[in-house]
């Protein structure tokens, strides 16, 4: 009995045996967690990736069998409003990036602020952006200045072609950055050719305090310093969007949803 029962003992694992054990798993643990986890992180892109082909195919296919769609920034709540189609946006990225779309008249965009590089909701983009802009010692840059004889603009927007930013692409067919408050505007109504004093429905964003705005700006005239060519220009300095008055402070879903209403407003 004896013998059996220290038979038994020494068929047993000693404590520092399982200290070994649980050592080896925790670091395999260690190991396969970053690895799981950036797996999972490709996954959930290439899921959002489809999900935004796929819509673009539909909103093509849409536009194609005779459907009008209005410039702009295109929501699922404008969809919804608009043109009665039920696309619910939330499902689009399994990581809760928002997505807008946009259409040039002819085709369209889709962009996701977590997995595209050309979306203003994107907090990488947002930071490149400042990182290029504080370079610039100038008050004011001007997407009308593009083009023209402004060594600043061009160059800026150089600087944004060689980081893989399309200010044109995220929807911002025309755009003002003021040095003063730090603030860029953009608009996806083109005002090349707008009247002076024309309201424009405007998106903002300050970047000192992190947030964004809905504004409606009017048409101004400048010019560039050595030349005197003069183009049209956001002016800075008309007011809030009347939709946004009660809260004038906007999450970048809700401000795009209440620059729609304001494209619709001041068509």
């Amino acid at each position: 009995m004896n013998k059996n029962t220290c038979r038994k003992q020494n068929n047993g694992f000693t404590l520092i045996e399982l200290m070994i054990v649980v050592a080896i798993i925790a670091i395999l643990v260690v190991i396969s967690i970053p690895i799981f986890t950036g797996k999972l992180a490709e996954a959930r892109a290439a899921t959002c990736d489809a999900n935004r082909r796929s819509l673009k195919a539909e909103l093509s296919s849409s536009y194609m069998s005779g459907e009008i769609f209005n410039e702009g920034l295109i929501s699922s709540a404008t969809l919804q409003r608009d043109y009665g189609k039920n696309f619910d946006f939330d499902t689009f990225c399994p990581e809760d990036g928002i997505i807008t779309a946009t259409f040039d008249g002819s085709s369209f965009s889709v962009y996701c602020s977590k997995h595209s590089n050309n979306s203003f909701g994107n907090k990488g983009v947002i930071m490149s952006l400042k990182d290029i802009l504080s370079k610039y010692t100038v008050s004011k840059m001007d997407s009308g200045a593009e083009g023209v004889d402004d060594a600043y603009t061009n160059e800026f927007l150089k600087e944004l072609k060689a980081a893989g930013i399309d200010l044109k692409k995220m929807g911002a067919q025309s755009w003002r950055y003021n040095k003063k408050d730090d603030m860029l505007y953009w608009s996806t109504v083109d005002i090349k050719d707008k009247a002076v004093g024309e309201a424009v429905p405007t998106l903002r964003y300050n970047f000192n305090t992190g947030t964004y705005t809905v504004w409606i700006s009017k048409i101004g005239k400048d010019s560039v310093t050595n030349g005197g060519t003069e183009y049209n220009v956001l002016s800075g300095f008309s007011g809030y969007a009347p939709s946004t008055n009660n809260d004038k402070i906007q999450s970048y879903e809700t401000a795009l949803e209440l620059y729609n209403q304001a494209v619709q407003k001041y068509k």
